[in-house]
């Protein structure tokens, strides 16, 4: 893989992007570093199993793999009511830079393929930029110089100080606001120019809590900095396809998959393990994520059982 230099007028313009893209009010914003060590119930699947070359795998076991796969990617227990999911309602716009041609080019295309082979909406020809792909030499640096050029991301100050401090092959920065189940904006009031109530999000009771979320994050941009000089040996592809799965979703990035057929281990794996592309399940997940109702707050439930009608025929996780 080719490490080039960034030139740094390139990013002065994608900062100033940002800028645009980021001054959100009263927005639901922050990487998410929360490891999730909950081990899922095992539900009752239907009283099938399959039997394949060297591997059984009972409808029962299938399902509780399932639902691990779902906690450890999503960073919520499959059965948790209060952890609602964060996805796009925009079309998604991508803009890459710090790469050669060849290699931005190359990139753009397989995360746009992606995109569209799990039909998420992409962003007509034009589109403001909202998904970032900034690849670099050294990450600290470049996104100093993008705090400087933008200081005014939601999340402030401190939030973006631990994104910068945490280094990661790819960090991915979410940028999110929060909305009703209809996409409108979640309501503020006020006391006056000085009311002490002034800009805090209300939310009524028009719908059940106990069956809806009253608000869910709705993913507006998001930052996706490659450190170049930890992706080496990769292909872009592999990078590309973590990537898209990284950005489609709030995903739980230090989430630990072992055994799990995911794009996402593929920092983790050793060298010969290495998933090639999005998984069967990878693909499964995104569908599904974007098939199923965001402010049902068994959505991960719903999410599980689809995968599991989805995956049982091949009852194989292929690596």
């Amino acid at each position: 893989m080719h490490q080039p230099k960034i030139q740094v007028h390139r990013f002065i313009c994608i900062a100033a992007l940002l800028a645009a893209c980021m001054a959100l009010p009263r927005t639901y914003c922050q990487e998410l570093a929360t490891t999730s060590n909950a081990q899922p119930e095992n539900p009752a699947g239907p009283g099938k199993s399959a039997s394949l070359p060297q591997i059984t795998v009972t409808a029962k076991v299938l399902q509780q793999r399932i639902d691990t796969y779902i906690s450890t990617i999503s960073g919520g227990f499959v059965r948790s009511d209060d952890h609602p999911m964060a996805r796009w309602r925009d079309p998604i716009c991508p803009l890459v830079a710090g790469l050669a041609h060849d290699d931005g080019q190359l990139v753009f295309d397989r995360l746009t393929d992606d995109l569209r082979s799990t039909s998420i909406p992409l962003g007509q020809e034009g589109c403001r930029p909202n998904f970032f792909i900034i690849a670099t030499i050294d990450p600290v640096v470049t996104l100093k110089s993008l705090w400087h050029h933008a200081p005014h991301m939601s999340g402030g100050q401190t939030g973006f100080n631990n994104f910068i401090d945490t280094a990661r092959p790819v960090r991915v920065w979410y940028n999110a606001k929060l909305v009703r189940g209809d996409g409108t904006p979640t309501t503020s009031f006020g006391l006056g120019p000085k009311g002490v109530l002034q800009g805090v999000e209300a939310f009524s009771m028009g719908v059940s809590p106990q069956v809806e979320f009253v608000a869910v994050p709705d993913l507006k941009a998001v930052i996706v900095v490659v450190d170049l000089t930890r992706v080496v040996g990769l292909d872009w592809r592999q990078v590309t396809d973590y990537i898209a799965m990284a950005g489609v979703t709030k995903v739980n990035l230090d989430a630990r998959m072992d055994g799990s057929s995911t794009i996402m281990s593929l920092f983790a794996a050793p060298a010969d393990a290495r998933p090639q592309a999005l998984s069967s399940w990878d693909r499964s997940f995104i569908k599904e994520l974007y098939t199923t109702d965001a402010v049902d707050r068994h959505q991960r439930v719903e999410i599980a059982k689809a995968m599991f009608n989805d995956v049982a025929p091949g009852s194989v996780e292929r690596k």
